[in-house]
């Protein structure tokens, strides 16, 4: 037990992890944080705070406060593509300047050439005195050889990739009636960019073919599917064009996942698969359905080699239909057997000597933020959905965001054709396109509701409407919801009005908690009128003084009591203005830690972010 840590402050632990459309690394990501919360004893998960930290983000103000780091997994030592060593380095300087502890899980190694000035950055950010250990999924001997200064210079261990705790980090099994074989496609061009010349894009149309046609007639289906890369999913479409299968594309390639976990539903219905990219196989094997991979990269090989199937990962000189479909059959009649949880769980306990032996708070000077200053973090459109999706006003994410002490949401609200209040950011193409092809075509004030809630948000996040935020959000404890109405003309604040009225007509307990965000004078008169007292917010995008001081005049008049401003508008004279005429300011969106700040620093009281919970927030500031 952390006994040191019952006198100090919350550890924050940063888990930096590669957020992207290919949703093998999601799954790596969710099942490194599984493997953290089996790492810290039961009676320690208090001490704890751990923040999810997108590797793209830049937002090293929140890597500087971490008390330590681990990076979650993945192929990411690596120099020939994806930047992963540049970020790396960045992380790891900052960490190193501020003594923070850092610790590699279940990382794969990819390569090295002392030449490389990408390869050398990486080098030199492994042998930072803050690298304190690395556990590797593959080729740990490329690792002690020639990335590390000494071979014992970073405690060093072999582990098996985090995925492998799939089954347990989504409670998913296999669809053990199914009789599809899942082809898992990537790009066409990968293998040429890894070297091999020969398994061009054309070579892989003709492979496909013949790998189709000979599990037609032995009973199988077949469907073919990606790990959500778009690369991929283009190429899987153009296999469906080359076998002249277009009208049957619905049924025989699979929607294109957006998340984690729709990506291991569709694999988890799948008999046995083929696939190119590593985390299929990887989810496969977790899920104990038979797969066979084709390597462009080593780490299949490695992976094949790990789990005691070597026979059923084809190299580029043996990848013919033929060969694929024999191990295909092979693998079907032989099943999988898993693998030895000892070695599973060594990843766990990896991680857990470094919490124990690293997880205490490391005390810094900060800059403070302004004297008093108490912002409240509110989550735009029902904030953001998996590290990755935003705006789409789905409550997905609701319950961990109040888990997380958020109490400020945002919703966009919009009247349909036919009269009902749902939650959608504009009725414009752009949005219309995450509700898909149904939409095509539709216009401002066309949608329909029965039409919109038969939807889902990009196929997988649920649709809401207002009487979902009143019967779901609105009983929760010190929730209050602000309801984003857009601009509309005078006879559409209106009936907005009217249907807000109607639908808090048996429920004027909970207005008290609702705030209308209004952005023109129309809406302001609806609601400044309304019987019920609505309590309103002004957004606007003003940027000139005196502008400023006739809206906070307006705002006086009207008896709106806070402002609302984007981040690209926001500045420290709009807070001062607005305070100065006792009004409150909301300014928004941010999603980096410093510019939250930055915000506060200038006079915001609210500020409005996708990924940021108040206790996430509350537990980096000062």
């Amino acid at each position: 037990m952390l006994s040191s840590l019952k006198r100090k402050k919350k550890v924050n632990i940063l888990m930096a992890e590669i957020v992207n459309k290919n949703l093998g690394d999601a799954v790596i990501a969710d099942s490194a944080l599984y493997m953290l919360s089996k790492a810290i004893p039961v009676y320690d998960k208090g001490m704890f705070c751990v923040h999810r930290y997108n590797l793209f983000s830049e937002d090293y103000e929140m890597v500087a406060r971490a008390d330590i780091i681990i990076f979650s997994g993945g192929g990411i030592i690596k120099y020939k593509s994806e930047r992963f060593y540049y970020y790396i380095a960045k992380i790891i300087d900052v960490a190193n300047k501020h003594a923070i502890p850092v610790y590699f899980n279940g990382v794969g190694i990819e390569g090295y050439d002392s030449e490389n000035e990408n390869c050398k950055m990486l080098r030199s950010a492994l042998n930072c005195p803050c690298v304190k250990g690395i556990s590797v999924r593959d080729d740990i001997d490329t690792l002690k050889g020639c990335y590390l200064d000494s071979p014992t210079s970073v405690k060093c261990s072999s582990v098996t990739d985090s995925a492998v705790f799939t089954d347990k980090v989504y409670k998913i099994k296999q669809n053990k009636a199914s009789n599809v074989i899942g082809l898992g496609v990537v790009r066409g061009d990968i293998f040429v960019d890894h070297g091999e010349s020969e398994i061009t894009p054309e070579y892989q149309l003709e492979m496909w073919r013949g790998i189709i046609s000979k599990l037609e007639g032995t009973g199988y289906d077949w469907q073919l599917f990606t790990n959500g890369a778009e690369s991929d999913y283009s190429f899987a479409k153009k296999i469906i064009e080359h076998l002249n299968l277009s009208a049957r594309k619905a049924q025989l390639l699979a929607p294109r996942p957006v998340c984690s976990r729709q990506l291991v539903e569709i694999i988890s219905g799948y008999k046995a698969v083929i696939a190119g990219r590593m985390h299929a196989n990887v989810i496969a094997y977790a899920l104990a359905i038979p797969s066979v991979g084709l390597i462009w990269n080593d780490k299949l090989r490695f992976w094949g080699n790990k789990i005691g199937y070597p026979e059923r990962f084809i190299s580029p000189c043996n990848m013919t239909a033929e060969a694929i479909t024999l191990a295909l059959f092979d693998s079907i009649d032989r099943g999988v057997s898993k693998m030895d949880k000892a070695l599973c769980n060594e990843s766990i306990h990896e991680l857990r000597a470094f919490v124990k032996s690293y997880g205490a708070p490391i005390y810094k000077k900060r800059a403070r933020t302004r004297a008093g200053a108490q912002p409240k973090i509110v989550a735009v459109a029902m904030g953001g959905a998996d590290m990755r999706h935003s705006k789409l006003n789905t409550l997905k994410e609701f319950p961990a965001l109040y888990k997380g002490g958020t109490r400020l949401y945002e919703a966009d609200l919009r009247l349909t054709s036919d009269g009902r209040l749902i939650c959608i950011n504009g009725e414009r193409a752009d949005v219309f396109e995450k509700l898909g092809s149904a939409f095509t075509g539709v216009k401002e004030h066309e949608i329909e509701y029965k039409k919109f809630k038969a939807e889902k948000w990009l196929g997988v996040y649920p649709v809401a409407d207002i009487d979902d935020l009143i019967r779901t959000v609105l009983p929760r404890r010190g929730v209050q919801l602000m309801l984003d109405i857009g601009r509309p003309d005078r006879q559409w604040a209106g009936e907005i009005c009217q249907k807000l009225e109607e639908a808090f007509a048996h429920r004027r307990n909970l207005i008290k908690k609702v705030i209308i965000q209004v952005q023109n004078e129309f809406a302001a008169d609806a609601f400044t009128s309304s019987p019920f007292g609505w309590t309103l917010s002004f957004y606007t995008e003003e940027t000139e003084t005196e502008k400023l001081k006739q809206t906070a005049a307006f705002c006086a008049e009207n008896s709106v009591g806070l402002v609302a401003a984007p981040e690209r508008k926001f500045s420290g004279e709009f807070s001062d203005i607005m305070h100065k005429n006792n009004l409150k300011v909301y300014a928004f969106h941010y999603e980096k830690l410093a510019d939250i700040e930055n915000a506060v620093n200038a006079g915001a009281d609210y500020v409005g972010s996708y990924y940021f919970s108040q206790k996430g927030y509350n537990s980096f500031k000062l």
